[in-house]
């Protein structure tokens, strides 16, 4: 019997963008503003907010609520390993994908505690029209059913170019939290477990083109130290205070 581990694909950093989700054998949608930003470390943060569902809602929530809008959010490490292709997926004659599985840290769905007992995993295809898009098929539980399903989802990753992936991480007493840059863009998730009650906060910034940042999203009322991850001088190991919390700088790096 072999023991070889399967060979380990190449890491580096992304903004990926999801362009839309299908519940086999229903047809695909996109009903969120889902964006993931992985570091080269593979440390991501991936947050899914509801489109507005009338004229009278901003694009994306803005001013801490409604919490409605935060369909779900998560937090963690990322590791991706070559398996056998299922040849009738591809157009190609790529031997082997990528299987990756997403080890949630944070989860704004599990139980107070629980975080890490969510199970995401699935096989990354190349697209078979080869515009650059990556089709991710796997099976999970589809929260509108309740019912394992299995499903797919259209991946669009945005250039990183030659930009700082800059990771900052929050792990005391009952709080857990992580912000992750990725060139241009930066989100963060905090979570706060208070006996058995969790209270979640998620914020997304965009740098625009004359170097400034904004917050274009925030829900729930705690404030994360996304303003840190860009700021100049970063160090590795430097410890931030805010809030009340001490944050960590766990990565400072360029992200190609």
């Amino acid at each position: 019997m072999s023991h070889e581990q399967p060979p380990k694909a190449p890491a580096q950093a992304s903004i990926s963008w999801r362009e839309y989700i299908q519940w086999l054998p229903d047809p695909p949608s996109e009903p969120t503003s889902t964006l993931v930003l992985t570091s080269p470390s593979r440390r991501f943060v991936d947050i899914r907010l509801a489109k507005p569902t009338s004229p009278d809602e901003p694009e994306l929530p803005n001013e801490g609520g409604p919490f409605s809008r935060l369909t779900w959010a998560f937090a963690g490490t990322s590791s991706t390993v070559l398996r056998p292709a299922d040849p009738t997926l591809l157009t190609n004659d790529t031997p082997l994908i990528p299987h990756c599985t997403w080890t949630h840290w944070i989860d704004s769905h599990a139980a107070p505690n629980r975080d890490t007992d969510v199970l995401d995993e699935g096989d990354m295809y190349p697209s078979p029209s080869n515009d650059g898009r990556t089709l991710e098929r796997g099976a999970m539980v589809n929260p509108a059913t309740g019912i394992r399903q299995e499903y797919e989802e259209c991946w669009v990753d945005e250039d990183v170019g030659v930009g700082e992936a800059v990771v900052v991480m929050l792990e005391d007493e009952g709080a857990k939290g992580m912000v992750v840059r990725v060139g241009g863009w930066c989100q963060g998730i905090l979570k706060v477990v208070r006996g058995e009650e969790a209270e979640v906060s998620v914020e997304r910034w965009k740098k625009g083109d004359d170097g400034s940042w904004r917050r274009v999203m925030k829900v729930g009322r705690l404030w994360l130290p996304c303003a840190v991850a860009w700021e100049k001088g970063l160090r590795l190991g430097q410890e931030v205070s805010y809030q009340g919390w001490e944050w960590k700088v766990v990565e400072a790096e360029r992200a190609s």
